[in-house]
């Protein structure tokens, strides 16, 4: 006795977890609301549209300087100039931005400072004494009991 016919592809075909299930085969693609239908169709036609405007602006025989993709430009828009809306402040943004903000004038100042101490230690006594008048205006500017120079 025969066992009847061999079992089709669809009936013999089990999921891998290598490959995606095919679109024909996937229960959620074989019974879709009209609505689904119809915005998936709206989506593929706007899809379409935009990619032939690309390939007639591309392959034009006197092309314009730049061939602009609108695709692209909304994505670049949306990386670079529209990111407060998704920005999450976290303990990690806040570290950098005081990191970026603050931290240049903390390293000019230890540098300017080590700086000023490394030309006062070479100096002998009766030129530090010349060297801290005539900068007592610049360090003390502030402060009315400090020592002006003429």
């Amino acid at each position: 006795m025969a066992a009847g016919p061999p079992p089709t592809a669809a009936e013999a075909y089990r999921p891998n977890r290598f490959v995606s299930l095919p679109a024909e085969l996937d229960p959620d693609t074989y019974d879709v609301s009209p609505e689904k239908r119809r915005a998936e169709a709206e989506r593929l036609a706007i899809r379409a549209r935009l990619k032939r405007q690309y390939q007639l602006q591309l392959n034009n025989p006197n092309p314009p300087a730049i061939i602009e993709d609108p695709a692209l430009v909304r994505w670049a828009y949306a990386r670079t100039q529209n990111v407060y809306p998704t920005f999450r402040p976290t303990p990690k943004t806040s570290f950098l931005g005081a990191l970026f903000a603050i931290g240049p004038i903390v390293f000019w100042i230890a540098v300017f400072k080590a700086d000023r101490v490394s030309q006062l230690t070479t100096l002998n006594d009766s030129q530090r004494e010349i060297v801290k008048c005539r900068s007592a205006w610049r360090l003390n500017w502030w402060d009315p009991v400090a020592p002006k120079s003429d």
